[in-house]
Parts: C-alpha cells; structure tokens; sequence
C-alpha cells in the first residue's frame, strides 16, 4: 500500500467527520428546541432524529464536493476500514477544539 494513497484517503474522511461533527456540534441544540416548539408531534427524540439527519445530510453534500476534487486530482484507497479511522480521528479533533474554546 501506499503511504500518500492513504494519508490521502484518510484525510477525506476526516474532512467528512469534522464537517458531520461540527454541524451537528453547532446546530444540534438550536435546532431541537425550534422542532420541539414548533412542530407538533416532535418531541426530544424524533428532534434528535432530525437533527441527526440534517447533519449527516449536509455533511455527505459538502463532503461529495471534497471528494470529487480529491479523486479527480489524487488517486485514494476506497476502503472502509481507512474511512472509520479517519471519522473517529476527525470527531476526536471536534471534541478537542471544543473542549479547548470551551475553557476560553
């Protein structure tokens, strides 16, 4: 395997995974209380749901753009193990950004 190959393929999915995590991060509870307060028949948990969807959506939108870019300059491994590594890296520096400003 290829180091460049892979340091590429897992920077795609951390790209995903920050974008995934940073949306639901910031909008997450905004958005719960206006599906809440605003629709009927929402209550926490199909809110959760929603926002969990919104996320998730807009984070393969943005993140189909970062990867026809990469694939079309770069040649990536598509393999899923590379992929879960690079989610779990990415959400780790959500998590680490976070709890940094938070103290600030």
């Amino acid at each position: 395997m290829n180091l460049t190959k892979i340091i590429l393929s897992i920077s795609a999915a951390i790209i995903f995974s920050i974008i995934d995590a940073a949306f639901f991060l910031v909008g997450e509870q905004h958005l719960q209380k206006i599906f809440t307060q605003n629709i009927p028949l929402v209550d926490d948990n199909v809110a959760n749901l929603m926002t969990g969807g919104i996320s998730a959506s807009l984070s393969i939108l943005l993140f189909s753009a970062v990867k026809y870019y990469i694939t079309k300059h770069y040649d990536i491994y598509e393999l899923s193990i590379i992929d879960a590594l690079g989610i779990i890296i990415g959400t780790s520096v959500v998590i680490g950004l976070y709890l940094l400003f938070k103290k600030i």
